[in-house]
C-alpha cells in the first residue's frame, strides 16, 4: 500500500511540473517579463526616485536655514548645534532628534546650494 502512495505521489509530481511548464511558457508567450527582471526599476526610475529625494533634501536644508545658522554661531561644533537644535524642539528631516552627522548634512548641502553664511 505504501509502495502505491509513492508511485501516486511521484506521478503527481510530475503532473505540477507539466503544468508549471505549460504556465510559464504561456506567460512568456504572452510578453510577460518572468523572474527578477519584473521587479527591478528601470535606469531611469530610479534616476527620478533620486531627483526627488534629492530636491525633498534640499527643500528641508532651505526650511532649516535659520534654525542652523543661529545653532552654529552659538555652538561651534556639529555636535553642539545638534544640542541647540534638540532643546528648541527643531526636528530633523526623518522626524528624529538632530544628531552631528544630520547637522553636517545641512550644512553641506547648504553649502552646496551657495546658501550657507
Amino acid at each position: 500500500m505504501l509502495h502505491m502512495y509513492a508511485v501516486m505521489a511521484e506521478q503527481e509530481r510530475r503532473f505540477i511540473s507539466q503544468r508549471t511548464k505549460a504556465g510559464l511558457a504561456a506567460a512568456k508567450a504572452r510578453g510577460t517579463l518572468l523572474g527578477g527582471a519584473a521587479r527591478k526599476p528601470s535606469e531611469q526610475q530610479l534616476a527620478a526616485a533620486g531627483a526627488a529625494l534629492s530636491a525633498r533634501a534640499d527643500e528641508f536644508a532651505k526650511s532649516v536655514r535659520p534654525h542652523l545658522i543661529v545653532a552654529m554661531a552659538e555652538g561651534k561644533t556639529y555636535e553642539r548645534a545638534a544640542e541647540i537644535l534638540n532643546e528648541g524642539r527643531q526636528m530633523s528631516a526623518k522626524d528624529r532628534p538632530w544628531e552631528r552627522r544630520s547637522v553636517s548634512a545641512a550644512v553641506r548641502r547648504l553649502v552646496k546650494l551657495g546658501m550657507w553664511p
